[in-house]
């Protein structure tokens, strides 16, 4: 069916008068007649829709009002007559720019609109011209004002010169709402301004000097905010600022007195957390001032290079420290007392008026002093004046333990000492050994007609380890019955190696050993004689318990000979001095100068020192132990505490009993009697008058 329009009436629904400012209404009322292609009226319900364009013919769609019968209803047409309110439709925003849904709205913002009628799916043309209604031309101004001169509702932007005053009585005296923002103000030259409502800010205010200024009306308390580099810039005359919860439980100063801060609170001064509570603290907590906890360390605090930082609480540690000049310092109020922690290649240095430092414990029964007077380390306690011990506690000691000034115990040695530069070492308690090294055994006295000079003996070294006893006797009848001294039958093994040594102080016929134990010599002549001769004599034997222990044995440790740096240049810078040396005397002894060529070392000597090698500190490490030749666990003992040893091995460290295989020391051990009334006359070696033997 095609249809085509006969007449067009447009109504307004309602008038605009110049003395009244009612809303109009969302309709307004259209008549036409509808007739077929012939020109005959036609009757009957069909379907209309009236759509709104910009555009006398293209243009933009605006608004589409629809009376449908499957919606709101189709039109009557009666005689071919028909009448509509549009707008009581279906209103559907059309396909232009904005969004409509009423008519007001398009007549709002659109001064020139065109109608266009669809009739059952046919579009009718042309469109026709929506026009205004006599009085309808009076809304175009408001008392005599045009238009331009008001500020409506509209959403388009608009401009009010001159100032604004908004009274909204016991109200909101300005309600503001945008897709962006709330508000905006600024300054004329756009130096101050602010958002209102912005994103998820309430204010958003930036400025010149400041993002923000308040003050009261008596000018005792202002504030600037977002001022320079700082946050918030606040003063007043009792404190910079001031916050409190609702019932006053909690409340916190800023900027009062000479104080930053001062806050209080039932439960806390302050807390403070991160987004995820994986880091928190609380500051004026009960008893403590701060209580920090977090994942990696309860605190951490940096300087603003970074170049010094420290954490509190972290791992099992209670501080760990870092700076680039010391870990940590710390000292009191008047610089008496002052220490570096992780300072250069130190752990602690410590400096002090009266010591560098003081350790106690709680009751103040152990205490050491470090660094007082001219001492390293001074300690006191009742068990010991200080004790050490390795981490698996093979090897451990006291110091100032009950009358000793030094007990040490360990797995390799008791007490080990090197010196770097010429190699000498010595093993105190060492497998077997009271004392053990590469060095000679010395002892040094001062020289008795030399003040500048001193004498050191060496000990006599052997391939055991030996026993002996001397004295001075008499042949009595041609015979000698010597007691030999008292103790010697304790230390010396009475079956093996026993032998004697006599020197006759006269000419003699000739002695000889007619027997020997640990306890008695006995001395004959070989010529018979009955002659009265003294004689001396030296018995040597091997010390109990030692007759199996190896001259060679497996090595544990490098030996080197050790070179004798210091001894030798002072040997070479005082004659006196290198003319006592042991190869000057044999020298001297076969006639030879000591520069001669018995001086020089010999090819063999030559050989045998560089088969054992000398120590030489650039190229030799530091004398030490391969292997710890004495470890216990070889031993079957898996715990070093003494209460582990087994019953049978000796004894060792604080529960062994106190000289547990010490023999005691008789002062008059190589002193003899002669059988016969006690004399109080006895000397280190005696002359004895023996009765003669009997047969």
């Amino acid at each position: 069916m095609r249809a085509r329009w006969t007449s067009v009436a447009l109504i307004l629904s309602s008038f605009a008068w110049a003395f009244a400012a009612v809303p109009p209404p969302d309709t307004m009322n259209y008549q036409g007649v509808l007739r077929d292609a012939a020109g005959n009226p036609l009757d009957g319900n069909f379907d209309m829709i009236f759509l709104f364009f910009d555009s006398a013919s293209a243009g933009n769609e605006i608004l589409l009002d629809q009376h449908l019968a499957s919606g709101s209803g189709a039109v009557s047409v009666s005689g071919g007559l028909f009448n509509v309110a549009l707008g009581s439709g279906s209103v559907v925003d059309g396909s232009g720019p904005g969004y409509y849904s009423t008519l007001s709205d398009v007549f709002r913002n659109y001064g020139a609109l065109w109608l266009e009628i669809e009739v059952a799916g046919d579009r009718l043309s042309p469109r026709v011209k929506v026009l205004n209604a006599g009085y309808a031309h009076n809304a175009g101004s408001l008392e005599g004002r045009p238009a331009a001169e008001f500020i409506d509702t509209s959403t388009s932007s608009q401009t009010k010169n001159g100032n604004l005053t908004l009274d909204g009585g016991s109200g909101t005296g300005l309600i503001a709402r945008g897709a962006y923002r709330g508000g905006s103000f600024e300054d004329s030259n756009s130096s101050g301004y602010v958002y209102l409502a912005n994103g998820d800010y309430g204010l958003r205010a930036y400025g010149a000097t400041a993002g923000g200024y308040f003050q009261n009306t008596a000018q005792s308390g202002l504030a600037r905010i977002a001022v320079g580099d700082e946050g918030i810039r606040a003063f007043g005359n009792d404190a910079g600022g001031f916050f409190q919860d609702r019932d006053q439980s909690g409340y916190a100063r800023v900027g009062v007195g000479d104080e930053g801060i001062q806050a209080y609170g039932n439960s806390a001064g302050g807390f403070f957390a991160d987004g995820d509570s994986s880091g928190y603290a609380w500051v004026g907590i009960g008893d403590d001032g701060i209580r920090g906890h977090g994942n990696r360390a309860g605190g951490y605090f940096t300087d603003l290079d970074g170049s010094g930082y420290a954490y509190i609480a972290i791992g099992e540690r209670g501080l760990n420290a870092f700076g680039n000049d010391v870990g940590g310092y710390l000292k009191d109020r008047n610089n008496s007392g002052r220490s570096w922690v992780g300072f250069g290649d130190r752990g602690i240095e410590a400096i002090g008026d009266e010591m560098g430092g003081a350790f106690k414990d709680g009751d103040g029964t152990g205490i050491a002093y470090v660094g007082v007077g001219d001492e390293g380390i001074r300690g006191y306690g009742t068990t010991a004046g200080g004790y050490f011990e390795d981490s698996d506690s093979s090897g451990y000691g006291w110091i100032g333990r009950f009358n000793t000034g030094a007990e040490f115990y360990a797995n390799d040695a008791g007490v080990y000492s090197s010196d770097l530069t010429s190699g000498v070492f010595a093993r105190l308690a060492f497998d077997g050994s009271s004392t053990q090294g590469n060095g000679t055994k010395n002892f040094v006295q001062n020289h008795p007609e030399d003040d500048d000079r001193v004498i050191v003996y060496s000990a006599l070294e052997g391939d055991e380890a030996a026993t002996y006893t001397r004295g001075s006797a008499r042949l009595i009848d041609g015979m000698a019955v010597v007691p030999l001294g008292r103790t010697f039958r304790f230390v010396t093994n009475p079956d093996i190696g026993l032998t004697a040594h006599l020197t006759p102080r006269a000419p003699s016929g000739g002695l000889y050993v007619d027997s020997l134990t640990t306890e008695e010599l006995v001395v004959r002549t070989t010529d018979g004689s009955k002659s009265d001769i003294v004689f001396d004599y030296i018995v040597y034997g091997l010390r109990i318990g030692f007759e199996n222990q190896p001259v060679v044995q497996v090595k544990t440790f490098d030996a080197y000979l050790p070179k004798l740096l210091e001894t030798a240049e002072t040997a070479a810078d005082h004659p006196d001095i290198a003319a006592s040396t042991p190869r000057t005397r044999f020298a001297s002894m076969v006639g030879a100068s000591a520069n001669g060529a018995s001086s020089e070392i010999s090819s063999r000597a030559a050989e045998l020192l560089a088969a054992i090698g000398t120590f030489d500190p650039l190229r030799n490490p530091a004398p030490a132990p391969l292997r710890a030749k004495n470890d216990l666990s070889e031993r079957g003992v898996t715990d070093p505490s003494p209460s582990s040893v087994p019953e049978d091995m000796p004894l060792v460290g604080e529960d062994a009993p106190r000289n547990v295989g010490v023999v005691s020391v008789d002062a008059t051990e190589n002193a003899s009697e002669t059988p016969g009334p006690e004399t109080d006359d006895e000397t280190l070696f005696p002359t004895w008058t023996l009765l003669p033997a009997s047969e």
